[in-house]
């Protein structure tokens, strides 16, 4: 008889609760705020109002105050892809944040630049073989009395829209002080071609911009290992190809 009660008891601990989930209950909400700032090319603050703040993929967004700072509230426990954007300046963004909810979460300052007026001209890239490299030339529209930063992107599809696409490699060069020329190579071999996904024989399409002194001017998603602009009004130079080493 004990054995039997001992049985009935075990399957009732086992199965007796499975077809009572009980309340569900809601995910907690909490607040998510920071601060954002501009910089053109020598590194002067702008106001950093009416910057748009949102969380992709969703209804949640709002507007930077004189300061910077920006809070959003009400928004359920989750991982987030945090979106800054505003005209004239590159659109940058914060991948897979973490909010638990129940209170707020602070992010660090996120920088935007200011698009530059100079423009690339023209970029040619090449390969050779024996090296493993991949050479970038080209030009700028004017010169500066800076160095300026280029940064040409590498898609393995055709490049159809440059200021919203994502990139599967990328080289970056400097003009020098005064000259509208710049330069560069990349070796690309091992490691470097494993974290890319790229392969020899692998035909790479390329178009380059001149990135603000910031360097804030293009994201790096995690989840997809791509280089994404997601910048609305960059000038891009024209599109060249290249074979992979």
């Amino acid at each position: 008889m004990k054995n039997h009660f001992f049985c009935l008891s075990v399957l009732f601990l086992l199965y007796g609760c499975k077809g009572d989930p009980g309340p569900t209950g809601t995910p907690l909400s909490g607040n998510i705020a920071g601060t954002v700032g501009l910089y053109d090319d020598y590194q002067t603050v702008y106001i950093p109002d009416r910057v748009i703040v949102s969380l992709e993929g969703t209804s949640f967004s709002t507007l930077s105050l004189k300061d910077g700072s920006w809070e959003i509230a009400g928004v359920p426990a989750g991982i987030y892809t945090i979106r800054y954007s505003k005209p004239g300046f590159f659109t940058m963004k914060n991948y897979n944040v973490q909010f638990v909810g129940g209170g707020t979460l602070f992010l660090d300052e996120q920088a935007l630049g200011i698009i530059p007026s100079v423009v690339v001209s023209y970029i040619h890239v090449s390969s050779v073989d024996t090296t493993l490299q991949i050479n970038v030339t080209g030009a700028i529209s004017f010169p500066s009395s800076r160095y300026r930063y280029i940064l040409t992107e590498f898609s393995k599809t055709p490049i159809v829209k440059q200021s919203d696409m994502c990139f599967d490699y990328q080289i970056s060069a400097l003009t020098d002080p005064d000259s509208v020329n710049f330069s560069t190579y990349q070796i690309i071999a091992g490691n470097d071609k494993i974290k890319s996904g790229l392969k020899s024989g692998d035909k790479l399409y390329a178009t380059a911009f001149v990135l603000p002194y910031t360097w804030y001017g293009f994201n790096y998603n995690p989840s997809t290992k791509k280089y994404e602009v997601n910048t609305q009004g960059i000038t891009f130079s024209n599109i060249d190809s290249v074979i992979v080493p």
